[in-house]
This record gives structure tokens, sequence and C-alpha cells, in this order.
């Protein structure tokens, strides 16, 4: 079925009784805006199988978003740090500067460069090696760009972004994502 969650498409449909597909049209995300890539209401059981992560943005500066898993789903800030940056979550590192890659359980499979500065990029990531596992629904974050806490200089542990500095200079940037979740409830 579709339906529209806080303003963005959001699509889910189970196939075979037990697994669902996610797919998510987030439309513009504002820099330090937390999206939520995969939500599985609190009482299923389940795991998150596989993701996708489409951006069209500004600049690459959206990659020091930090991905959260939140099992149970009202699991409280920061959740568990599944990812200090978006290259980290996908096996990789500095931005992806070693080039595209397609491994069996990751892949860093498009870029491409406008010429204003602005980049087209995909991702994926399978959960074979690493499951995510959840017993009491499940929601996994990702951040368009990612803040430092004033006091200590750590990365992915700020909420909200009046409370910290912005690494790099994130733009708005539109973004879609895929999740594959195995649910048994």
């Amino acid at each position: 079925y579709q339906r529209r969650v806080h303003g963005k498409q959001w699509y889910q449909r189970r196939v075979h009784g037990k697994q669902w597909y996610q797919r998510r049209v987030h439309g513009t995300v504002q820099p330090q805006e937390l999206v939520d890539l995969v939500d599985v209401p609190a009482g299923s059981k389940g795991a998150v199988f596989m993701s996708t992560l489409a951006v069209e943005s500004g600049n690459m500066n959206f990659l020091e978003g930090c991905f959260h898993g939140f099992t149970p789903h009202n699991m409280k800030w920061p959740g568990i740090l599944l990812s200090t940056g978006t290259e980290d979550y996908y096996d990789s590192g500095w931005y992806f500067n070693a080039g595209q890659f397609q491994m069996p359980v990751s892949g860093f499979t498009h870029l491409s460069k406008t010429a204003s500065g602005g980049v087209y990029w995909s991702a994926y990531r399978f959960h074979e090696m690493d499951p995510l596992m959840f017993n009491d629904g499940m929601r996994f974050t990702w951040r368009n760009g990612d803040l430092t806490d004033p006091k200590t200089g750590h990365k992915c542990f700020v909420q909200n972004p009046a409370d910290g500095h912005a690494v790099g200079s994130p733009t708005a940037s539109n973004v879609t994502s895929y999740a594959w979740v195995y649910v048994w409830d």
C-alpha cells in the first residue's frame, strides 16, 4: 500500500506474507534532517535484510550522515550507532575515494557529477553477515550530513541541529531509499 508519512511518499508491500519491501521517496531532505529508511511498528520481530540509498545533492557532504538503528521502535536517541558516516555503512571510507565497487555484501554503484559541483550517487548493503535483527519494531535512520557535539567534538550523537556544529556544508538533497525487511510477528 501507499501512504504519506510526514509529507513523504512511503510504499510498503508484503511479499509472501513475511517479507516487506519498503520504498520511500523522501523528496527534498534539508541539511541535518533525519529520515527513516525503515520503519516497522512496535510489536513486530524480524530483520532488515537489504537497504539502498540514492541521493541527488549539491555536494558530497551528505556523506557525513550517520546511520542509527532504533530497536525497540521507541528507543531513545542516539539508538544504536551503526556508522559514523555514510561511506562507512557501505564498507568504504573518505568519501569513496577508491572509486566505485560492487561486492557481495555492499557496493557503491553510481556517481555522476554536474558542472556546478552537484552529484547523483547510490549504494547498497545486504545484511547477510551482520544481521540487523529486531524484537519490538525497528527504525533505521540516516541524516543528510551530520553534526559534532561542541563539548566533546564527537560526531553522530547530537539530535537537535541547533545543539551541534555541521560537518562540512551539506545541501538540500533529493533522497530515495529501498529496503527488504523480513517480519515474523
